[in-house]
């Protein structure tokens, strides 16, 4: 099944640029409708199986735990932009599993896309620690440091973004231009 993902490459950054309202990136799980499409290009691909095996495994995703549940309702909320319903949720989805890592991050960012910063970074922190090497998050703790005045640990967190993916380390650094010059 892993040599059939890898036949579907996405240009990652127009995935990011087409779905962010905010300087930072939503990270989670592919929304419903980049599932449908790539369950749509297996079977184009003949790779039934692999489509059945995508289907399913959503499938069980709803039929998951209350926190997962709430963290969908978030999901769902945050693309109706109403992000504060979404936070409420966010936060009791991270309340009854604090290691789930999704609604860690999704709480993190929806606190930081709705200016409260100071409540997001130690959030996104708090993420990398169960995920140290995700990309999305390290982005967003890297603009909410810049933009919080801690341009020293946003320098930090840019190289370390460099170290694991250089492109979103240059997107970054042309975020941090953009900021900078406001």
């Amino acid at each position: 099944m892993l040599a059939d993902v890898s036949r579907l490459r996405s240009n990652a950054s127009e995935v990011r640029n087409s779905a962010v309202p905010f300087p930072g990136v939503w990270h989670s799980r592919p929304a419903s409708r980049d599932l449908e499409r790539i369950v749509s290009e297996f079977g184009a691909r003949g790779m039934t199986q692999a489509a059945a095996e995508i289907d399913r495994q959503r499938a069980d995703r709803r039929k998951s735990s209350q926190a997962q549940v709430l963290y969908e309702f978030g999901i769902t909320k945050a693309k109706q932009d109403k992000l504060d319903e979404a936070i409420v949720n966010f936060r009791q989805a991270v309340e009854l599993d604090p290691q789930f890592f999704d609604a860690l991050s999704a709480l993190a960012t929806a606190l930081h896309e709705t200016g409260k910063i100071a409540q997001a970074i130690p959030l996104y922190e708090r993420a990398l620690r169960i995920d140290a090497r995700n990309v999305g998050v390290l982005y967003n703790l890297a603009l909410a440091h810049f933009v919080s005045g801690e341009r020293g640990k946003a320098r930090q967190d840019a190289q370390l973004l460099e170290a694991i993916d250089s492109a979103s380390a240059a997107e970054l650094a042309a975020q941090f231009a953009k900021l900078q010059s406001r």
